[in-house]
């Protein structure tokens, strides 16, 4: 629609905006950078759900009907922009609320029932070790406590491992990922990350890494790299992740491109490169 405008009509620029839970968004654009001229809210059953911007000098009544008409015909597809922008949106924040409470739960689990459960068990080896050898059914009775310890102390490390990546909560986000791309056998895998990097969400630290995850283990197992290359780029307002590898083709990149659209972000295949560009703060 946007080309019709400024092919057809002749306008120097046109836009089209959506009105989403964070404001106006743009949805496309054709002709100059800017469409700073006549300006057309695009109503739905009176409710303004999106805009139309041409860049045009002295518009004339018929255009201006023209572009009334358009924007009759354009506004129930805007509309349903508008709402497919709300369930993103509302999908973000559940992730960001999700990933929040996650990195709470671990915290709780690693430093305080995990250190619980292991003072009982080695108060419990202390306390057979003061047993005379005669005390065989105390002893007995110590043992299966000793055990149902350290039963309870491996179910708590597994769950807590299970809620997020153990090494970004503990070693941090860049060595996280240089540990990651070390576990890869069989292909030399190398990973250029910075030493630091600004605050991210724990959505987004966690979306980070499991597309790294992702994409390095696509490109190894499944496309046959020999080497393959991670690399990170962290902004103010979004991350860049990338996997270079020598495989033979760009291995299927559907897992990668629904962890990224879970948190807002995007997926693109230049080649042999699977860029992933991810927001810094998910469901804000």
């Amino acid at each position: 629609m946007c080309d019709v405008l400024v092919r057809g009509l002749r306008m120097h620029a046109a836009a089209l905006t959506v009105r989403t839970p964070r404001g106006f968004r743009e949805l496309a654009r054709a002709g100059g950078a800017s469409a700073d001229g006549a300006t057309v809210d695009l109503r739905y059953h009176g409710e303004c759900v999106g805009r139309l911007t041409v860049g045009a000098a002295g518009l004339d009544e018929d255009d201006r009907a023209v572009l009334e008409l358009l924007a009759a015909r354009l506004a129930p597809v805007i509309r349903d922009a508008g709402l497919c922008e709300g369930l993103r949106a509302g999908r973000e924040r559940v992730v960001a609320g999700r990933e929040d409470e996650r990195r709470r739960l671990r915290r709780e689990l690693h430093d305080g029932l995990g250190p619980v459960l292991a003072t009982i068990r080695l108060n419990v080896e202390t306390a057979g070790s003061l047993l005379p050898p005669e005390a065989r059914v105390p002893r007995q009775m110590l043992d299966a406590a000793r055990v149902g310890a350290e039963h309870g102390l491996r179910e708590v490390r597994r769950l807590a491992d299970g809620l997020r990546p153990p090494d970004v909560d503990e070693h941090g986000l860049p060595e996280a990922l240089r540990r990651l791309a070390a576990r890869f056998s069989g292909a030399h895998v190398s990973a250029d990350v910075p030493d630091t990097v600004p605050s991210l969400s724990a959505a987004c630290e966690a979306a980070v890494y499991r597309v790294a995850e992702e994409a390095l283990t696509q490109a190894v197992r499944h496309a046959g790299a020999s080497t393959a290359e991670l690399r990170m780029v962290a902004g103010a307002e979004e991350v860049v992740v990338e996997v270079t590898d020598d495989g033979t083709g760009t291995a299927a990149v559907r897992g990668v491109e629904e962890l990224a659209e879970e948190v807002g972000g995007r997926v693109e295949v230049r080649g042999l490169v699977v860029r992933v560009v991810l927001p810094v703060r998910v469901g804000c």
